[in-house]
């Protein structure tokens, strides 16, 4: 069996590696490490990947020697190119200064031309990614495995606790998901009381609060931390390691934050609108899970298109976003373009603005996920595991939106408890115990060595189904 194996690569959770090493007889091994590994974690790896080497595509062989891209190759790819050239908004991030569309263009083919090589000339079983893919050179292996009918498998945390989604296909998240959910409908049809988990019934009183939640809070003070970043300024400036570059990345980001308050005004809360809460970019969460609609003045646009007179839409933006996937007339311009929104200040409480809400619209934001507590219809633009929950309108035509609209217009929505606590006892019923982002570690109830039981267990499941 040949496998290529995207994350698990930490000393925490290589142990899900291992696990299928130890039970399956593994040929060729592809991995990937997040810094210069540790051979004894890879030791039975045929390649391993450092990311930081690969990726821009340079991956230490003569480009010579791979097989060339033929037009096939580069058609059948179309479908996917765009969203890999978006995800290059994250060299912005990193190198802080734009990057061309020639040079994505050029990193982009290197990356193909590499794994069409590989796919072309090792005959892969099986592609695991940790998370769903979205760091370019996993995203278009995932591609080529589409394209080539390679089976797939991907993880991705949700917002229940302790819940691993896992999926083949990003789209349409974990398939169990749905049908155990509409079973759980029949079984409790007509019931006056349901059964669901002590971790659920937890989740459900958590849901109810106002609280910002764990990821999005500001760190706390700390003085080591903070004469730690001045040193390395400092020491950054001595060196003049880019800092002039950064300097003029914080002076964009400044202009920025002016463009965005020079068009923003008080809301009105007793009005009729509809609340978008923009995506901080660039992110998984609106590229690729956004499918198009990770420019979200296209989903601005169509909102405004079919709201009658008399609705407006009020438009916040992320407090985290940068210059990144935005420019100084981003605002500006989509007023131009609209007639009913209002773009609201920064300060203004995100829990009011749902609460007063008529619904709420976004790609595949937490803002959606929360506003189910808080009895709102959601417009959901992306692919998330929320969009089977009751009252998710799931947007993929303007059909759709037209009649999620009409929906919220006639007051159509009847908010069902029972039914929104099912759907959570459906998404942990289909899940793996655990958490695969270590980020949740902290609000975990499972420590990460059984996560990591859990998700090998369930590969070795899939592996032993799928491909023995």
């Amino acid at each position: 069996m040949n496998l290529i194996i995207s994350g698990f690569y930490n000393k925490k959770q290589v142990g899900v590696i291992q696990s299928i090493i130890a039970d399956y007889t593994v040929d060729q091994l592809y991995v990937f490490s997040e810094e210069k590994y540790n051979q004894k974690l890879f030791e039975q790896a045929h390649k391993v990947f450092v990311i930081s080497d690969i990726i821009k595509g340079d991956y230490g062989v003569e480009q010579s020697i791979l097989d060339p891209l033929d037009r096939e190759v580069i058609q059948s790819m179309h479908l996917y190119e765009a969203d890999i050239m978006r995800m290059m908004d994250r060299f912005e991030v990193y190198l802080k200064a734009p990057i061309l569309y020639d040079e994505r263009k050029v990193i982009y083919f290197k990356h193909l031309r590499y794994w069409s090589h590989v796919l072309n000339n090792t005959k892969i079983d099986l592609f695991i990614s940790s998370n769903i893919p979205h760091d370019i050179y996993d995203f278009v292996i995932m591609s080529l495995c589409k394209i080539k009918n390679i089976p797939t498998l991907f993880f991705y945390q949700g917002q229940v606790t302790d819940a691993i989604n896992p999926m083949v296909n990003y789209k349409k998240g974990t398939t169990d998901l749905p049908l155990r959910y509409n079973y759980l409908l029949s079984k409790y049809l007509n019931a006056n009381k349901i059964d669901i988990s002590e971790n659920i019934e937890s989740l459900w009183k958590q849901m109810r609060k106002e609280e910002v939640p764990f990821y999005m809070k500001q760190p706390s003070f700390n003085l080591f931390n903070i004469i730690t970043k001045l040193i390395k300024q400092s020491l950054s400036v001595l060196k003049g390691n880019g800092k002039l570059v950064g300097l003029k990345r914080k002076w964009q980001n400044f202009k920025l934050q002016k463009a965005y308050e020079k068009v923003t005004k008080i809301p009105d809360l007793n009005s009729k609108y509809i609340y978008v809460p923009l995506h901080y970019q660039p992110e998984l969460t609106s590229c690729p899970l956004g499918v198009g609609y990770e420019n979200q003045y296209l989903i601005i646009q169509m909102l405004d298109y079919y709201l009658p007179e008399g609705y407006f839409i009020y438009v916040k933006e992320n407090p985290k976003q940068e210059i990144y996937a935005r420019y100084n007339d981003y605002y500006a311009d989509i007023l131009k373009s609209t007639k009913k929104v209002v773009f609201v200040p920064l300060e203004t409480s995100t829990f009011e603005l749902m609460k007063n809400a008529q619904a709420i619209a976004t790609i595949t934001g937490t803002a959606g996920w929360e506003a189910l507590f808080k009895k709102k219809p959601v417009m959901v633009f992306g692919h998330n595991f929320y969009q089977y929950a009751p009252g998710v309108s799931l947007i993929k035509t303007k059909e759709d939106a037209q009649k999620a609209i009409n929906d919220i217009i006639d007051e159509t929505f009847v908010y069902d408890e029972n039914k929104l606590k099912l759907f959570m006892q459906a998404v942990e019923d289909t899940a793996i115990k655990g958490h695969i982002d270590l980020l949740y570690k902290q609000v975990s109830k499972i420590t990460t060595e059984e996560s990591v039981i859990n998700i090998s267990y369930y590969i070795n499941k899939f592996i032993a189904k799928n491909l023995c």
